[in-house]
């Protein structure tokens, strides 16, 4: 389990996705920043840096002392030049064991995610979860103020493509599914697969997509992370496939 989380939490330098794609230009400077340089690259290569910083998806800071870091490599290094134990930071609260952190990085996630699958309303600078609230700000800012509609981080002049692309974010997000493996056999059910495990003397371990890991815990913070991957992606539709029905003169 330790080998498990310290695997997990090695990855979360910056919140890792599964598509490079996502990975812009700036990414490997994000990360030469945040780690040291020989773990740079391959941040960078592992690392969502656009859709981690456009969401500001929650993260783990890794403290040992009064240093701060995003990438548990520096903090790793740190902790050995100055003796110091680490500790774990997630959404301003601190944990001294890694399990806890990741498990509350896992519901920040899972949290935001539900957000994603909204539609939120922009005004100015302001985001907001209440229509009226919206309506009455915009009003007090005149004439010229304006509401955008704000989904998994795409925004859009239009309220019916917003609602449409937040439905849209909920069918992909119910897409996302964990598989159980116990040898040979793949098992959608949680209990057959621990009564599969008991009966047959083997291990349990979870699929998510194309990624399998022994360790519950990390399938818990993978989840939360398709699901993102799953929503963004299902925001960033092109406009032309999303047909808005026109009114009738």
């Amino acid at each position: 389990m330790k080998n498990a989380l310290t695997l997990v939490l090695a990855l979360t330098c910056l919140v890792v996705f599964s598509s490079p794609a996502l990975a812009g230009p700036d990414c490997e400077k994000a990360c030469a920043k945040a780690c040291d340089a020989k773990v740079a690259s391959a941040c960078a290569a592992k690392s969502g840096c656009d859709i981690s910083k456009k969401l500001n998806l929650a993260k783990i800071t890794y403290r040992v002392g009064d240093f701060q870091t995003a990438c548990r490599t520096t903090a790793d290094n740190v902790a050995k030049k100055t003796g110091e134990s680490r500790s774990f930071m997630v959404a301003g609260k601190t944990y001294k064991d890694e399990g806890e952190a990741v498990a509350a990085l896992t519901a920040a996630l899972e949290k935001q995610a539900a957000h994603m699958q909204t539609v939120r309303f922009v005004v100015g600078k302001d985001c907001l979860s209440c229509p009226n609230a919206a309506a009455s700000l915009a009003k007090s800012q005149g004439k010229d103020a304006k509401i955008m509609y704000r989904v998994a981080g795409h925004e859009f002049a239009c309220d019916k493509k917003a609602a449409q692309v937040a439905d849209a974010a909920k069918k992909a997000a119910r897409t996302v599914a964990m598989q159980y493996k116990v040898g040979e056999k793949c098992i959608g059910c949680p209990n057959a697969a621990a009564s599969l495990a008991k009966s047959s003397g083997k291990k349990i371990e979870y699929q998510i997509g194309a990624k399998t890991t022994a360790c519950n815990v990390e399938a818990k913070l993978l989840m939360a992370q398709a699901k993102i991957q799953a929503i963004y992606n299902a925001a960033e539709t092109p406009a032309p496939a999303i047909k808005v029905a026109e009114k009738k003169s």
